[in-house]
């Protein structure tokens, strides 16, 4: 925790990783700190860290971060609140599926299907003609463990999908089904 504190990035960045992987609840609130670091790694390791831990408690900290100007740090705070399971984010993460990082809309796609209800399935819906294929392959994998999934109508268009990839998940899908 101390080297959170340390002049240097590599050793912020690199104590937000062990924090991560130790798990300790006790970390949270450094860790939470640090996602406003000058340094990008710092702030996204933090934010993965905080997944990793799953206290509630740094919910308020990741929402705060979905405003960050880098995307790989939205992303990874997507991811923490994915981890957490805090339902009580779903608003603060469905402002992000129009954001301009693909990369946050895919990671975005997986996160919200622990999301039960209208709101979260209506966000899926939208990133399934998300222009980015592998947005719209994450939509079709989270549909089928939304709850209530998806319908057969929504998906079975996406067999016709221009990327293979986004064809074979929707055919996957509908077999299982």
């Amino acid at each position: 925790v101390m080297l959170l504190g340390s002049e240097d990035p590599v050793l912020r960045k690199s104590a937000a990783i062990i924090l991560g992987e130790l798990k300790d609840k006790r970390a949270v609130e450094p860790l939470s700190i640090t996602l406003n670091d000058e340094d990008v790694w710092v702030r996204y390791h933090s934010a993965l860290a905080l997944g990793s831990i799953g206290d509630k408690r740094a919910t308020n900290h990741l929402t705060k971060g979905l405003d960050d100007p880098i995307g790989a740090v939205r992303l990874a705070c997507v991811k923490a609140i994915g981890g957490i399971k805090d339902l009580s984010c779903e608003e603060s993460l469905l402002r992000l599926v129009d954001d301009e990082d693909e990369d946050v809309r895919k990671t975005l796609a997986e996160t919200l299907q622990i999301f039960p209800g209208d709101n979260a399935r209506n966000a899926v819906f939208k990133l399934l003609s998300d222009t980015s294929w592998q947005v719209r392959e994450a939509a079709v994998s989270a549909s089928e463990r939304l709850s209530p999934p998806l319908s057969v109508s929504v998906i079975e268009p996406l067999v016709n999908d221009l990327n293979r990839f986004v064809r074979e998940a929707a055919k996957e899908i509908l077999s299982r089904i």
